[in-house]
């Protein structure tokens, strides 16, 4: 495809998010003026499609065929690999940036990838492009498009890491309170796991496979390297999976011990309760008895009937603990 000067023509602020013009592994900034593409070995740009500026710089200015431009721009594909000619279409999800205590949620990265150039495009603002373009800001780029675009996935793939070591370390603190009996919000704790886990299973699945596809359908022009990279990429992103899965199992063991406990402290507590009830029952039968206040009742007006009755609920009293020892009922 003809990528002429046109493509950053007009960096618009709304459009272009930013660019960068890499040549010799090293990455100038293109926004905001214009670049002569004939003087680079490829370019990035990275396009806000959330905005009308941005479908309308896709439209006009990426000099890419209607059929690419409507799957690039379409919000609702679904993540995929899909070679257009000597290029490649990616459609991935990536972890949308937390602004606060933001749950983890995941957006739409679309990349285009040819010989010159890679077009990435998002709806919300997401980590791994941010990520990148810092590395580039202040680190050496990837020779190459492709190289770049498998630079993103690392950055997604690291992103996932990092998410899963801290959700895994998260599972272990959970089962430490489990087997301590602390259950106070335990439930919810890890309700709200497994809810983590569930997100990051939508991203890691999709990913292996578009992983999976980029690398049998990587262009001729790639290199060795780059698909040595895309396998490497591979085996960390199953690593991952299989670690989510594990994970998965140990939060829903978690649960079901979590309520098992639960259910036995209710238990113990209801017949700590009862076994209270049985014991006092014969002394509200007694002083029921002998409180009414009706002519006749036995020990009224007789010197130590208080005792006697005093006396009386105490053996009634022994005897009740006792023959519950016997039965070994506590």
């Amino acid at each position: 495809m003809n990528t002429a000067a046109t493509t950053s023509h007009i960096m618009d602020d709304v459009a272009l998010i930013y660019g960068f013009s890499i040549k010799n592994g090293a990455a100038t900034s293109i926004q905001g003026g214009v670049q002569n593409t004939d003087d680079q070995d490829y370019m990035w740009c990275h396009v806000n499609l959330a905005s009308e500026a941005g479908i309308h710089w896709v439209k006009s200015h990426s000099n890419l065929p209607p059929q690419l431009i409507s799957a690039f721009c379409n919000r609702e594909e679904e993540t995929d690999v899909l070679p257009f000619g000597t290029g490649l279409l990616v459609a991935v999800k990536d972890r949308l940036k937390a602004f606060g205590d933001a749950p983890l949620e995941l957006g739409n990265l679309h990349m285009w990838i040819e010989p010159n150039r890679i077009i990435t495009a998002r709806w919300h603002p997401l980590v791994a492009p941010d990520r990148l373009r810092f590395r580039l800001q202040v680190g050496s780029a990837p020779e190459t498009s492709v190289g770049l675009a498998i630079a993103m996935l690392d950055e997604i793939v690291k992103d996932i890491e990092n998410i899963g070591d801290k959700i895994i370390q998260n599972i272990d603190e959970l089962e430490d309170r489990v087997l301590d009996n602390d259950q106070s919000r335990i439930a919810a704790d890890i309700g709200l796991a497994r809810r983590q886990i569930i997100r990051m299973r939508r991203q890691v699945l999709p990913l292996r496979l578009n992983i999976t596809r980029a690398a049998k359908e990587l262009p001729k022009w790639a290199t060795v390297s780059e698909n040595e990279s895309l396998d490497s990429l591979l085996s960390r992103i199953e690593r991952i999976g299989s670690e989510i899965v594990e994970a998965q199992e140990q939060a829903r063991v978690l649960q079901d011990e979590s309520g098992a406990r639960s259910a036995e402290n209710i238990n113990r507590s209801m017949y700590v309760l009862t076994l209270f009830t049985v014991i006092i029952l014969p002394l509200n039968l007694i002083t029921g008895y002998f409180g009414m206040n009706v002519q006749g009742l036995p020990g009224v007006g007789v010197d130590g009937g208080f005792e006697w009755v005093t006396a009386s609920m105490v053996i009634t009293l022994v005897v009740t603990v006792l023959f519950f020892k016997w039965k070994r009922w506590f």
